[in-house]
């Protein structure tokens, strides 16, 4: 008997016990190892399949959120310039701040105004007014050295633009000499010499 297990290279045996038995078959957990392989190697495209799947249906509804915006949105309507966006702000009131006569005087003295026997009321030293809100009234030290009638001065000071022009005018309109005058703003100011710098200071105060 002849059995070739390399080409060229035959066995002679003699005897049917001289055969060697043929190879044991595999262990089952060699054709489990096989189905296995060939199992994860469907598997694994699956896998991946359904992975990226899942990915897409996630990120669908932000895509389309972002490329085609929601139809629910109200848009903003359109208003006519013309027309104007109304509010119910109020205007603020411009707040007119006038200083009382006592300010003013303090102001006049930093500036380097010499009053020497002030009087503050209303009135201070002189008739009821009408419209007046305050009152001082004092003697000007750099004027003859307060031994003459002419260094008297008022700084009246009024509720209104109106009630000081009509107290500005019995003044201009008065007999006899009639010390200097000013009137500006809600002020009438009554003295010589109450120019220049007193001037502006009296103008800023009372504006």
């Amino acid at each position: 008997m002849i059995e070739p297990t390399q080409p060229g290279k035959p066995y002679h045996y003699s005897n049917i016990n001289d055969i060697p038995l043929p190879p044991p078959p595999p262990p089952a957990e060699y054709y489990m190892q096989q189905r296995t392989g060939k199992l994860w190697k469907f598997s694994i495209p699956i896998l991946m399949l359904l992975f990226l799947g899942i990915i897409a249906i996630l990120a669908y509804p932000v895509v389309m959120s972002i490329v085609k915006p929601s139809k629910d949105v109200t848009p903003t309507p359109y208003v006519p310039f013309s027309l104007g966006a109304t509010t119910n702000q109020s205007t603020p009131t411009a707040i007119t701040k006038v200083y009382d006569a006592r300010a003013i005087v303090s102001d006049l003295q930093q500036a380097g105004l010499q009053a020497a026997n002030i009087q503050y009321g209303v009135p201070a030293c002189s008739n009821k007014i009408v419209g007046l809100q305050s009152e001082a009234c004092f003697n000007n030290a750099s004027l003859c050295n307060l031994q003459c009638d002419e260094d008297s001065v008022w700084v009246k000071v009024f509720d209104t633009t109106q009630n000081a022009q009509l107290d500005y005018q019995q003044w201009v309109q008065s007999d006899g000499p009639v010390p200097s005058t000013i009137f500006t703003g809600h002020c009438v100011v009554v003295g010589n010499f109450m120019n220049g710098t007193y001037a502006k200071i009296i103008a800023h105060d009372c504006q």
